[in-house]
């Protein structure tokens, strides 16, 4: 069964986009990784080459770009709704359906020393390929071949006209900073990426060599990052708060505190705040990051209202209702505003709403935030995914809410089926969702059918390190001793 964190899951929550709507808006790029079409032991080049892209775009005013753990999250939750893995030819169907306008991607090949690159830009309304070019460099050199891969990209972003779409303007000095960044040790560079290959199937692997990358390069902030993403994954709070501390000091002291690197690194602190019951910490985080969004004219952009929608669950945790309705339906706005509309994220986001208005004790339009939510993955043919199951499972919660127990379990027992079939089980969500059931068990008088419902609700808090997991223990024992008088 699959393991997901609950900051990864709040990751996808808040980041996953949507497809386009007709106003005028900024261009949304998909990053999909470069194929090596050489040997397999080039093969670490296409992470390490694909983030570099990333992040160099993520520079840029006039494009919006999603992070590859976006990417991967959202690809993951893609193929369940399509029922299986998704394939190359189905990377445009998926760009669509994760709101994306163009795709870059490329392959490349390494004979000797050298490498060729052949950077490709699709159109996704079209499924065209709009743009393709070949560059060559050397492995000595694969930075500078990078600032070229990007660089022409972004040329080549330039003479693409989509309808009710800005053409993106990149100016000089743009093109300068995206020079900028922190270079670390080729050998370094190269940990860092064979990390990166191997975070989705080896974990500990990759950690491995994302230590040695730091060993290295102690000031290598993404390796450091990456570090801190790894422990949090695997629910060790405590090593993820202590190389996301490193990760900032080193991005402080390579100049970089202004940065898109760290706003992305704040907002990953503030998510493991989060996730921690720390909503305190998680409110100055994302607040350090609101600035840095807003002062690179990034207030319209996808990730500033995911941090928004962070910002407003924190202020919810914390019994203020209005800042939290403030946040989320602000969040909301700019997803419309964006043109990101009709796919998975605008379903997450109209979830986080919907349950401010639960605490609210409007029932009625939470229930009905939780259906269009529903119906968002149903028009898109994912009721195979996350998004559904907790659309189905929220519905259930509004009822317990109402009093209705009956049909609160009922839609609890569907949504948490889903979600272990899919192995989603290990999130505070769930945790509430099964202690929300085993609750609705209670209040019918059918304790002993709540104790396995309360054995879940404990066993995701437990793996997420949560606060309230002692509660859900002791709330186990009261089950428990229930069933058995």
């Amino acid at each position: 069964m699959k393991k997901i964190s609950a900051s990864f899951l709040f990751l996808l929550i808040c980041l996953v986009l949507l497809s386009a709507a007709p106003e005028e808006r900024s261009m949304n790029v998909l990053v999909y990784p470069f194929k090596n079409a050489g040997s397999p032991k080039f093969s670490w080049i296409s992470a390490g080459m694909t983030d570099t892209v990333i992040a160099d775009l993520q520079r840029l005013k006039s494009v919006n770009v999603f992070s590859e753990e976006d990417r991967k999250k959202a690809f993951d939750e893609i193929a369940l709704g399509m029922s299986g893995v998704v394939k190359e030819e189905d990377v445009v169907k998926a760009g669509d359906i994760m709101g994306a306008d163009v795709i870059f991607t490329g392959t490349y090949i390494v004979v000797e020393k050298k490498i060729r690159v052949v950077s490709k830009l699709m159109d996704v309304e079209t499924t065209r390929m709009s743009r393709s070019r070949k560059l060559d460099g050397t492995m000595e050199g694969i930075f500078e071949l990078q600032d070229r891969i990007v660089a022409a990209l972004m040329e080549d972003a330039e003479e693409v006209h989509i309808e009710g779409k800005e053409i993106p303007k990149f100016t000089k000095q743009e093109k300068y900073d995206v020079k900028k960044g922190y270079t670390p040790s080729s050998a370094a560079f190269e940990l860092f990426s064979r990390a990166l290959e191997k975070i989705e199937r080896s974990p500990n692997e990759a950690l491995y060599l994302a230590k040695k990358a730091v060993h290295l390069d102690p000031n290598y902030h993404n390796a450091l990052t990456l570090i801190g993403g790894i422990y949090s994954t695997i629910g060790d709070g405590s090593n993820a708060d202590l190389y996301y501390a490193k990760a900032k000091r080193a991005l402080e002291e390579s100049g970089m505190g202004e940065s898109a690197d760290y706003a992305y690194l704040l907002q990953s602190m503030a998510v493991t705040s989060w996730n921690k019951g720390d909503n305190h910490d998680s409110i100055e985080y994302n607040m350090e990051a609101k600035r840095i969004w807003e002062s690179l004219g990034k207030k319209e952009s996808p990730v500033y209202a995911g941090m928004m929608v962070v910002l407003g669950a924190a202020y919810r945790n914390l019994g203020d209702q209005q800042k939290g309705l403030l946040y989320t339906a602000q969040a909301k706005d700019t997803l419309e505003r964006a043109g990101l509309r009709k796919t998975s994220g605008y379903g997450w986001a109209v979830i986080n709403l919907g349950v401010i208005y639960q605490v609210l004790k409007d029932y009625e339009k939470a229930v009905s935030l939780f259906r269009e939510s529903k119906k968002t993955w149903e028009e898109l043919g994912m009721n195979r995914s996350m998004g559904y199951a907790f659309a189905v499972s929220q519905i259930g919660s509004a009822y317990f809410s109402k009093g209705d127990y009956d049909s609160a379990l009922s839609h609890l027992k569907e949504g948490m089926a889903l979600s272990d079939k899919m192995g989603y089980n290990k999130s505070i969500q769930y945790g509430a969702y099964a202690w929300t059931a085993a609750n609705s068990c209670w209040m019918m008088g059918r304790y002993c059918e709540g104790v396995p419902y309360m054995k879940k609700a404990v066993d995701a808090y437990i793996s997420v390190g949560h606060a309230d997991a002692p509660k859900a223990q002791k709330a186990l024992q009261d089950f428990t001793g229930a069933c058995g008088k």
